[in-house]
């Protein structure tokens, strides 16, 4: 099957504002326990994560994530697990911030 992730920032990613943005899975996917978070790898096996992100469903395997906050410059990765008839599926998308 094919994964599918939509990105669109409602506003510029920087380290001092709320980040809102959009998740679409493929809809023609059954997928199960959805989960997202913000990850930032900071080299010699030291990460820095985000507070929980709040996620609303809107259906069709489409979900508005808000209270998305990247606290420091660098390059971030959207972090999404989610199961498919059973199996697990991760993939990650980087997200550079500047400011």
């Amino acid at each position: 099957f094919r994964r599918v992730l939509f990105r669109s920032f409602v506003n510029d990613v920087n380290s001092s504002n709320e980040a809102e943005f959009d998740l679409q899975l493929d809809p023609s996917i059954a997928a199960t326990d959805v989960k997202l978070d913000l990850f930032m790898d900071m080299g010699g096996g030291h990460g820095h994560g985000s507070a929980p992100v709040d996620m609303a469903d809107l259906g069709h395997n489409k979900f508005k994530i808000t209270n998305a906050w990247f606290v420091m410059m660098g390059v971030w990765q959207i972090r999404v697990d989610f199961n498919v008839q059973g199996v697990h599926q991760h993939f990650e998308v980087p997200v550079y911030v500047a400011e």
